[in-house]
């Protein structure tokens, strides 16, 4: 089984960490092990909130009852992502809660909701903000932007 990182990522590597996500739980279910535990272990060292971890697998299961065939990742090596891991991040980061109610009850809602939670848990919406100084209101100015 592959073990997590021995240290927290800084901060701005989010895609990175959540790849990383991806191939361990692909790396666990290849290896007949629970996807759960390597996980967990990634989640809490990264300090992410507790719900991401389960949150990460439904995505991933999502995504492949979607695909109708099994994600295909890269080795863990290396650098370079696989398509199927850059159309994940490309769901992730296109999935929103107002989609998920248009189709509440198909499956397009069911990963649109899974992607947000794992926004949600993994922050990344912080993350898309950080460094941006907001002009005060009635400032007339874009400074920052």
């Amino acid at each position: 089984m592959l073990k997590p990182f021995s240290r927290p990522l800084r901060r701005g590597f989010k895609d990175v960490i959540f790849i990383r996500l991806y191939r361990l739980w692909a790396n666990a279910r290849d290896q007949s092990e629970t996807p759960a535990t390597a996980l967990l272990a990634e989640v809490d060292l990264q300090g992410f909130a507790g719900f991401t971890a389960p949150a990460c697998a439904c995505f991933f299961e999502l995504q492949e009852a979607k695909l109708k065939r099994p994600l295909v990742p890269s080795d863990m090596a290396n650098p370079r992502y696989s398509a199927d891991e850059r159309l994940l991040l490309t769901t992730l980061r296109s999935a929103s809660p107002s989609h998920g109610t248009h189709h509440r009850d198909g499956l397009k809602g069911a990963l649109s909701w899974a992607a947000c939670a794992v926004r949600s848990g993994m922050d990344f919406e912080s993350e898309a903000t950080a460094g941006y100084r907001h002009a005060s209101k009635g400032s007339g100015t874009n400074a920052g932007y």
